[in-house]
C-alpha cells in the first residue's frame, strides 16, 4: 500500500504540506537544473523529501533503506516526477545526495 502511495504522489506531483523556505541545488550530467531559493517539504518521517523552486522545477528524494531514489519532473512546470535520478548516496556535503549522474541538495 505505501508504494502504491507513493506512487500516486509522483504522478501527481503531490507535494508535502508544510513547506520551508531552502536553498536547493539539482545537477544532471553535469548540468544545473536547480541553484537557489526553493521550498523544502518533508515528505514522511523517513527523511525522504520534496524540494520545488521557482521555475517550476521539483525533485523527490524517497528514502530506501541508506540511500534515497530520486525522481524530478524533467522540464519546467511539468506536473509528473516521471524523470528518475537514480539511486542517491549521501554526500560529503550532508546537506546533498548523489551519484554519478545527479546530485540533489537542500541547505
Amino acid at each position: 500500500m505505501k508504494s502504491f502511495i507513493v506512487a500516486a504522489a509522483l504522478l501527481i506531483g503531490a507535494s508535502p504540506a508544510f513547506a520551508k523556505d531552502a536553498t536547493c541545488e539539482l545537477v544532471l550530467y553535469g548540468r544545473t537544473i536547480m541553484n537557489g531559493p526553493c521550498d523544502f517539504s518533508p515528505n514522511g518521517r523517513d527523511g525522504s523529501f520534496v524540494v520545488t523552486d521557482q521555475n517550476g522545477y521539483f525533485a523527490y528524494a524517497l528514502k530506501d533503506g541508506d540511500e534515497m531514489k530520486g525522481y524530478w519532473n524533467g522540464y519546467a512546470k511539468a506536473s509528473h516526477a516521471h524523470d528518475d535520478l537514480g539511486n542517491l548516496r549521501r554526500g560529503r556535503d550532508r546537506a546533498c545526495w548523489e551519484n554519478d549522474t545527479a546530485r540533489l541538495c537542500a541547505w
